[in-house]
């Protein structure tokens, strides 16, 4: 459902909120097809090269620079395994398709790897610049997209700042709703919600648990 969902990109942004199940199914995938003996070189990998085609700008790439991006990881990991067999793996996986270049199956798959990328080496002062350039730019969709499994993948301080400030931008307009202030706004929101759940049985019991009687239930 997730990978039909994600074959219809007018709508990438919402469905990549699911960032624990579309986790879970990147990972189930690739254990299947590898096993969990060399799993972390195989998902390091595949953040380098997600990460070098979201720097170049690009969906796919060719041998040469998926070789380059193997020799280097081989340099400071070790040759786990060869570059062909590693292909026929990821090509298993439903990872990796080659149509004369190389690209992720999934869209969704490529901006898992660029957060995951970008949350592993936030430390660096390069990668923060770069975290703060994509959340300055969030009308981009993949940018949007690699946000969401960003926070999914850290709760770093930068992370929550940089939503924060985000959020007070985009919405600076808007008039905060205090809730102590604002107890009877929210009663009638409460009750405008209870007449909407009576058109439908399943949500009918589910305004009663969230009645303005209970605040601090609100506020969780």
């Amino acid at each position: 459902i997730l990978q039909s969902n994600s074959e219809d990109e007018t709508d990438l942004v919402s469905g990549s909120s699911y960032g624990h199940y579309y986790e879970h199914l990147i990972l189930k995938s690739i254990i299947n097809s590898i096993g969990n003996q060399n799993l972390e070189y195989y998902l390091d990998l595949l953040s380098e090269t997600s990460y070098y085609m979201f720097k170049e700008h690009k969906q796919s790439v060719s041998y040469e620079e998926l070789k380059h991006i193997y020799e280097g990881q081989s340099q400071n990991k070790g040759n786990i395994q060869s570059l062909e067999l590693i292909k026929e793996l990821l090509f298993k996986a439903n990872t990796l398709i080659e149509e004369t270049l190389y690209s992720f199956k999934y869209k969704y798959i490529y901006h898992y790897f660029v957060a995951r990328y970008l949350s592993t080496n936030i430390e660096l002062e390069s990668i923060n610049e770069e975290i703060k350039h994509i959340f300055s730019e969030l009308y981009n969709k993949d940018y949007a997209n690699i946000v969401l499994f960003l926070t999914h993948l850290t709760d770093d301080a930068l992370i929550i700042n940089e939503l924060l400030l985000r959020t007070k931008s985009t919405f600076s307009d808007e008039e905060l709703l205090l809730t102590q202030q604002n107890s009877l706004e929210i009663n009638e929101l409460i009750e405008k919600l209870s007449k909407l759940g009576t058109m439908d049985r399943k949500l009918k019991e589910v305004p009663t648990e969230y009645r303005a009687s209970n605040i601090e239930t609100i506020r969780n």
